[in-house]
């Protein structure tokens, strides 16, 4: 079947959003070059030594790939799936700090905080679909959760485990609830619905 091509107005939205999420990639690249390999030093501070090689190896990985990316960005690539590049970076960098709660306490890890300030930054600097927002942010939440479970240890504190879950959740649920209507709404100036019928996103 054959698909209707885009309109002039619906064009511009789609321009309008691989920029926005340029931007905000390229953002995100640079604070992610400036902190990640800085909170090495909480590693040393604080996780056990033997789990050190780990942790460091996990935090290079993240460094070596956003320096690939800050190349990346800027190519037609990038252009054509702009959603899943911003996305799978936030996954990376969040399942690298789910592995760093494996050796530092688990569930009951203080480093869950460090999940929450990525989903607050996708919301800052993203302007993404629905679908994609939901996707990002239950897939981080299962990088936390489900290592946790999944790996053999002590019996964690629950209620230190649940508190730590029910902040984790509950950012991800207002950001989240925030990036749906900012994207309606950007949507909304770039392009009236009204006039150009349902638009599908990138």
């Amino acid at each position: 079947m054959l698909q209707r091509a885009p309109t002039r107005l619906q064009q511009r939205w789609f321009t309008w959003l691989v920029e926005r999420n340029r931007k905000g990639t390229l953002r995100v690249l640079w604070i992610t070059l400036a902190l990640y390999p800085t909170f090495g030093v909480l590693d040393y501070l604080l996780a056990p030594h033997k789990a050190l090689p780990l942790l460091y190896g996990t935090r290079a990985l993240v460094t070596l790939v956003t320096l690939l990316l800050l190349r990346l960005v800027r190519t037609p690539l990038f252009d054509r799936h702009a959603n899943l590049v911003s996305s799978s970076f936030i996954l990376l960098a969040a399942g690298g700090i789910s592995v760093m709660t494996l050796f530092m306490g688990g569930l009951e890890s203080p480093y869950y905080a460090g999940l929450s300030l990525v989903i607050v930054g996708t919301g800052l600097l993203f302007v993404w679909p629905p679908r994609v927002v939901l996707s990002t942010h239950a897939l981080i939440v299962a990088s936390f959760v489900i290592p946790n479970l999944l790996y053999v240890r002590e019996t964690p504190g629950v209620l230190q485990a649940v508190s730590n879950l029910f902040f984790l959740m509950s950012t991800a649920i207002i950001v989240g609830t925030g990036q749906f209507f900012t994207f309606r709404w950007q949507r909304e100036q770039q392009v009236g619905e009204g006039h150009e019928g349902r638009l599908h996103p990138l």
